[in-house]
């Protein structure tokens, strides 16, 4: 690599520092959105292909300004599957670490789980009249991912 090359990865790896949000950011990819979104439904492909149950292939990011879905991919008889993604996660939890607060990880009681889930999926529900791309006649998939440290199973 040339020392230009060299400081242009260094300024990106610098800029990512500063964007990240330092709090269950274990799928965070701040400087490609597109990116992050598309290596969750790829680990999500790798777990259930180690449970034989892997329903889908060939996955593509749709990518701004082409979503929704984030993702479509083909499932077994050669249709396309629309995917769209959403991270579960507190808000609270992310600002309070920002804002220099002791490092406290959000509390994460059954109402406040459920809750938060519905409203992920009603959030994404609502972008499904909006789809690009479609019809997708093999469905509508939205993958909820988490990296909340402190949310049992």
């Amino acid at each position: 690599m040339t020392p230009e090359e060299n400081k242009q990865i260094a300024e990106l790896m610098r800029s990512e520092k500063e964007r990240a949000r330092g709090y269950a950011d274990y799928f965070g990819w701040s400087i490609n959105r597109d990116l992050e979104e598309m290596n969750v439904v790829k680990q999500l492909a790798i777990g259930l292909e180690k449970d034989n149950k892997l329903f889908f292939s060939n996955i593509q990011a749709r990518g701004r300004p082409n979503d929704p879905p984030d993702c479509e991919a083909v499932i077994g008889n050669n249709e396309r599957i629309a995917i769209e993604v959403t991270e579960l996660v507190d808000g609270n939890a992310i600002r309070a670490f920002k804002a220099g607060a002791t490092y406290e990880w959000a509390e994460w009681d059954k109402k406040k789980f459920l809750s938060s889930i519905e409203e992920a999926i009603t959030s994404k529900d609502s972008r499904f009249p909006m789809l690009k791309g479609a019809p997708y006649p093999g469905g509508y998939i939205v993958v909820i991912y988490t990296d909340e440290p402190d949310l049992n199973q």
